[in-house]
């Protein structure tokens, strides 16, 4: 049986700063696909990060220690947001 990992990278601003891209593919010819967390609902991203974590065939990346932090440290944050301004905020919005 022929395994098709995702292959994940996140872009951050700094070395310790927000994900600001989550950069994903599904198998080596995958299409690659770029998400924007600010830009869109949390609950959105927060699928997402629970469909990449739960990929059945596995996740490759450059440095997974980074992204894998990142990514927990984005769910966290997202989370709170869900539960204090619902599951269709974009964070980007500023008008609450």
């Amino acid at each position: 049986m022929k395994m098709t990992p995702r292959f994940i990278d996140t872009e951050t601003l700094g070395f310790c700063g927000p994900i600001t891209l989550i950069q994903h593919c599904k198998g080596v010819d995958g299409e690659i696909e770029l998400f924007e967390p600010w830009l869109n609902p949390v609950e959105s991203t927060l699928l997402l990060i629970d469909n990449l974590m739960e990929d059945p065939e596995g996740i490759v990346g450059f440095n997974l220690a980074f992204d894998h932090f990142q990514l927990c440290k984005l769910y966290t944050i997202f989370s709170i947001l869900k539960d204090k301004y619902g599951a269709d905020y974009i964070p980007n919005d500023f008008s609450i």
